[in-house]
């Protein structure tokens, strides 16, 4: 009888184990289920952290130009001083490094919470004469332009529009309803395309896909986030 059960086990035993043809063949569609589904987990991850970010910038600079206001009058009459150019017709960049930092150190700084700023200069595709690092990790890049232009840069890596920067402006009375298309005293998406008073997603996402610059339009109208049929991948 001992025998028996002793056969009856090893059988046993050797029914429930698995080949190495098995064990590869498990491995190799768990490989591919994760190659399908980790970068579409990853993208969805990225999504709501950028999404976190732009609110959190969106508010934070509504809340500073309120604050700012109390101080310092409407917005729409804050001293500001278009974008100069030198004498070969290019941006001068420590004429409007200097008139940015005024700018912010009057009406900006004080009203907002941020680690430290960062050196002045270009990047390859914009010009930027102050940049502010905040406390998530993101940095916001002031320009000097008609309006006070500022870049939010989400992460640290190359900054690409539409994916990982977006363009947001600060006008004052001289360029209200101008070419400009933005409501003085109000930090607004870039939008100069948006011509109508409300313009419809379908306009938005239009203008988005053919300038990425302007893609945080769409983002404000869809309350930040990155809809399915968002046309970048960040």
């Amino acid at each position: 009888m001992y025998e028996i059960e002793r056969g009856n086990m090893k059988k046993f035993e050797r029914s429930t184990g698995f080949t190495l043809a098995e064990v590869l063949v498990t491995l190799a569609v768990i490989g591919i289920v994760a190659s399908m589904t980790i970068p579409n987990l990853v993208q969805s991850y990225k999504r709501k952290v950028y999404s976190t970010k732009l609110k959190y910038f969106y508010s934070m600079m509504s809340q500073a130009v309120k604050l700012s206001e109390i101080d310092n009058g409407n917005a729409e009459t804050w001293e500001k001083v278009a974008e100069v150019y030198d004498d070969s017709g290019a941006s001068d960049i420590q004429e409007n490094n200097l008139l940015t930092q005024k700018y912010f150190d009057k009406y900006i700084k004080p009203y907002i919470k941020y680690t430290e700023t960062t050196v002045t200069g270009y990047n390859n595709i914009n010009r930027w004469n102050l940049g502010i690092i905040l406390a998530n990790g993101s940095t916001v890049y002031m320009h000097n332009g008609n309006c006070m232009d500022f870049d939010i840069l989400l992460d640290n890596k190359e900054p690409v529009y539409g994916q990982n920067l977006f363009k947001f402006i600060l006008c004052n009375e001289q360029y209200k309803n101008t070419s400009y298309q933005q409501k003085a005293n109000f930090i607004m998406p870039l939008c100069p395309a948006c011509t109508e008073a409300s313009p419809t997603r379908e306009k938005l996402l239009e203008i988005c896909k053919k300038e990425p610059k302007m893609c945080a339009a769409l983002l404000m109208h869809d309350g930040w986030e990155f809809k399915d049929d968002y046309p970048f991948k960040l």
